[in-house]
């Protein structure tokens, strides 16, 4: 299991700043760009114009889940064990080679 460190994921941890998520955002430009969602572990990507990458992290941050490219109009799956859900620019899961039970630090 690997440690993986991101390091331009913005932390959203009001309730209206995880409910909007990256509405109305643009999409991400590098690959594991994004935001965390301390708390959440269902999304939806009802009023976003571009697909994104899921990362779904249990209490130590470990990936329990992950989604690749969920397109817009669309809900993700329930992840009870999920403690935290990261919303990335998609195809950062291929290309940063996440892996289940890998470590994230943001």
């Amino acid at each position: 299991m690997a440690a993986v460190v991101l390091t331009k994921v913005k932390i959203y941890s009001t309730l209206w700043s995880k409910v909007k998520g990256v509405i109305g955002e643009s999409e991400p430009k590098g690959f594991g760009e994004g935001v965390a969602l301390p708390g959440v572990n269902s999304i939806h990507t009802f009023f976003v114009s571009f697909p994104i990458d899921l990362v779904f992290l249990d209490k130590g941050n470990r990936i329990t889940r992950l989604v690749d490219g969920l397109k817009p109009w669309r809900v993700s799956p329930l992840v009870f064990q999920a403690k935290t859900t990261l919303e990335l620019k998609t195809g950062s899961i291929k290309h940063l080679g996440l892996k289940l039970g890998d470590q994230v630090k943001y």
